[in-house]
Formats: structure tokens, C-alpha cells, sequence
């Protein structure tokens, strides 16, 4: 008996049909989802690197702390929604830990984000290729990268980043949640940037200071290998005894955010 699309039985010709190609979307939504994160990561590790770039390593005229800050937040918030638009901003383990993102799918993402920041960091590299010469400082060359505390104290610092983190996720399900913004409208799709953009603004000029505010592990270690793989010139070490302070700390913050948003507002 041939098969009904409607009704049709596992074996059917009709069915074996709809669900292969069922599934091949899927895989395409997944691949596209996964690339959109590599690129997104790209484009925010090559304007933070850039802004990095010209106020430590090129010393240029170097902006005040609050207008770097200003400086990072329109490149970031610009770069993301170009290259992702519409991507959840924040760490896929606090989405998965309230239901809201696949845990299967967060391997990929964090894999995605972090080789997104290493490509950035590549571009920047290549960007500003007579500068690492001539800059004597390894610190400034190893700041372009990656973040590193004004006062070293691990769990100071580690505390610092769940906070900032912590704050990130939470106000950003808070303020993109339904019950503010209708998902999926030309709305919030224009709108969600700018107030991402406004959180993240707000973060690093009140929490940015001591650690530099990661406030996602890959944006730091992605660049971070970057550093410690490239031929830079007198670049000293990639200061990997640092490296797990803005690893752990975002994703402690970002669970935490996720699950005090749920316990408030769900």
C-alpha cells in the first residue's frame, strides 16, 4: 500500500522521506546556529582586541578607563548583532541550567566561541603586524588578548567576575524576557542590541576595573591560546596561571544569574 503523508507508517517511503529531510534541517539549524557563535566571537574578538591594541600596546594617546569602556561596548554590541543577529548573549551553561538552551548543544557553542576569540585574535595580530615589534612591554602585547586583574588575588578576582557575570545574565533574561519584548518582532530584534549593549556598558564601567570584566570564558581564552601560539616578538608567557580565574568565574556567575532570574520572574 503506498504511503500516506498524513498517516503514514514508519517504513512507509513517504515517511522514511519527511523524516530524513526533517532531520537534515535540523543538522542544517544546528550547523548554521554553531556557525553564527564563530563568527559573532570573531567579530567582538577583533574589536575588543583592536580597542586593547590601541590604548596598551600601540600607546597612542591612550583614552581614559571609562572611554575605553564607552569604546568597547558600541565595537562589541555592534559586532555581535552583525555578525549573530538575534543570538542570546550570555553563557550557554546558565541558559541550559533553566531549561531554556539544549545542554546538548552547549559543547558545540562554547567550541564555537572559543575558536571564534582565537580567530580574533589572529586578525588582530595581523592587523597591527610592525606594532608587536615595536613595543617593548609583554604585559601591554598580552593585554591586546586577553584580561588580566589590576590587583592579583585569585579569589578576589574570581569573585569579581561572578559578579559581573552574575549581573549580565540575569539582566539580560530580565530585560529580553516575553513579558518585556515580543520575541521574534522587528521590535526586539532592533531594540535587543542596544539594551545588551546599554547592560554590558553599565558593567564594565561599574565592575570592569579589577579584572578587566571577562564575563565569558571564551572571550578570554580563546585569545589567550591565540597569544601563546603566535610568533610575537618578545611576547613573554600567556599568564596561564590567571587563565581559570576568567574561565571559572563566568561560569559560576552565569549559572547563578540564570537561576536567581527563574526563581524571580518564572
Amino acid at each position: 500500500m503506498p504511503g500516506d503523508w498524513a498517516t503514514g507508517q514508519p517504513g512507509d517511503p513517504a515517511t522514511n522521506k519527511m523524516s530524513i529531510y526533517a532531520e537534515a534541517k535540523q543538522i542544517k539549524r544546528r550547523a548554521d546556529s554553531v556557525l553564527e557563535e564563530v563568527f559573532r566571537s570573531l567579530f567582538e574578538e577583533i574589536d575588543m582586541d583592536k580597542l586593547r591594541a590601541e590604548v596598551d600596546a600601540l600607546r597612542e594617546a591612550a583614552p581614559d578607563f571609562k572611554a575605553a569602556q564607552h569604546a568597547r561596548t558600541l565595537a562589541r554590541r555592534t559586532a555581535i548583532r552583525c555578525a549573530a543577529a538575534g543570538a542570546v548573549t550570555g553563557l550557554p551553561l546558565g541558559l541550559a541550567a533553566i531549561g531554556t538552551f539544549p545542554w546538548s548543544n552547549v559543547p558545540g557553542y562554547v567550541v564555537a566561541q572559543i575558536a571564534g576569540g582565537f580567530l580574533g585574535g589572529i586578525v588582530v595580530w595581523l592587523t597591527y603586524l610592525p606594532h608587536w615589534e615595536a613595543t617593548a612591554d609583554p604585559a601591554a602585547k598580552l593585554a591586546v588578548f586577553c584580561t588580566a586583574p589590576a590587583i592579583r588575588k585569585p579569589m578576589a578576582n574570581v569573585i569579581t567576575e561572578i559578579i559581573g557575570t552574575f549581573v549580565l545574565v540575569l539582566a539580560i533574561l530580565a530585560v529580553l524576557s516575553p513579558a518585556n519584548l515580543t520575541q521574534g518582532s522587528d521590535w526586539a530584534r532592533g531594540l535587543g542590541p542596544l539594551l545588551v549593549g546599554a547592560i554590558v556598558w553599565s558593567i564594565g564601567l561599574s565592575l570592569g576595573g579589577p579584572t578587566g570584566y571577562a564575563i565569558n570564558p571564551a572571550r578570554d581564552l580563546g585569545p589567550r591560546i591565540a597569544h601563546a601560539v603566535l610568533p610575537l616578538p618578545a611576547k613573554g608567557g600567556s599568564d596561564w596561571g590567571y587563565a581559570w580565574v576568567p574561565i571559572v568565574g563566568p561560569i559560576i556567575g552565569g549559572v547563578l544569574g540564570a537561576l536567581c532570574y527563574q526563581l524571580i520572574w518564572k
